[in-house]
């Protein structure tokens, strides 16, 4: 059991399960306006990282992969007009709205743990 704000035991199943809504403008026009709910933060991470990799398919249809470092991420969070994602604490009955510096260090943890097992499914491949 993980400990919250509140000092009260919190599951990790409650955790993990915190439904969430990400509130996305790609660009200065309002019509990009968007918003997407997820049952926790962790998915929201993920459908960033796809975001991101979609886009750079995009601006390279050529290339069979494609790879890309932590500043390229960075950059392409920090060029969305407007990022925030609003996270439900059942001990409030609310929610708690999280900008775009938590969203990114929350991107980039998410993807770092990511990494290691990645590598291992290679390394067990060979």
């Amino acid at each position: 059991m993980a400990e919250s704000e509140g000092g009260k035991k919190q599951s990790r199943e409650e955790k993990h399960t915190q439904h969430s809504i990400l509130l996305v403008q790609p660009s200065k026009h309002d019509s990009t306006r968007s918003y997407q709910n997820f049952r926790a933060p962790t998915e929201a991470w993920e459908y960033l990282l796809r975001s991101f990799e979609t886009r750079l398919r995009e601006l390279n249809p050529a290339a069979s992969s494609i790879g890309y470092g932590e500043t390229a991420l960075q950059q392409y969070l920090d060029d969305l007009k407007e990022l925030v994602i609003l996270v439900h604490d059942p001990e409030l009955h609310a929610y708690r709205s999280y900008d775009r510096k938590y969203i990114k260090q929350q991107v980039l943890d998410y993807l770092s743990a990511m990494l290691p097992a990645a590598e291992n499914q290679t390394e067990s491949s060979k």
